[in-house]
């Protein structure tokens, strides 16, 4: 009788919390699907722990990687979305913010961008010649810029391209602005960050 009656509705109240859980569950997955991350990543391929192999030997395997068949653009990288283990921390200050931002650095190469569709905002990418620089010299080196890390810094996107910024390392000039990347996925909203034209340290 009541006991029947009781076990009766509550195992309707646990078929309903768990048909509102499954709604709430797969809504969120479908948002997640439908996000816009601010890069492409289907169809890429990553290959890890090429760290043993020298930087030539890296240059040359994505050059035999990249005339295979079906292969779009390959891209040298120490940090790939979805996966930030080598990306590092620094500050660096601007003319209109002196007192600096930290900002998120990621070793990306020249071709990192639009191998991923991350879209130009402003400038220019990165030359060959420019990849090849490891540490910035006397009159610095050529950076891209989030356009999360050039507002922090007091610029629009265009605005900041020419800029030179400091750095412990030495100036940082600004020949280019990216649009934001949430490079951490969904959850990790996007950053301000510096794109280092060296993806084979």
């Amino acid at each position: 009788g009541l006991l029947r009656s009781a076990l009766v509705v509550a195992q309707f109240a646990v078929c309903i919390a768990v048909g509102i859980a499954a709604m709430v569950v797969f809504r969120q997955i479908s948002y997640a699907r439908s996000l816009d991350l601010g890069f492409g990543h289907d169809d890429v391929v990553v290959l890890r722990d090429l760290i043993n192999l020298s930087p030539e030997a890296r240059a040359s395997l994505a050059r035999i990687v990249r005339d295979g068949p079906g292969i779009e653009a390959t891209a040298l990288s120490d940090t790939v979305p979805l996966d930030l283990w080598d990306s590092f921390y620094m500050r660096i200050r601007s003319r209109q913010v002196p007192e600096g931002t930290n900002v998120r650095f990621f070793r990306t190469g020249r071709t990192f961008a639009p191998l991923y569709g991350i879209r130009l905002l402003a400038g220019r990418l990165p030359s060959e010649s420019e990849e090849n620089e490891k540490v910035p010299g006397p009159t610095g080196m050529d950076v891209l810029l989030s356009a999360t890390a050039a507002h922090r810094l007091g610029y629009s996107p265009d605005q900041a391209v020419g800029q030179t910024l400091s750095s412990k390392w030495g100036p940082l000039r600004v020949i280019g602005v990216l649009d934001e990347v949430a490079m951490g996925g969904v959850s990790g909203l996007p950053q301000p960050s510096v794109y280092l034209p060296d993806g084979d340290e």
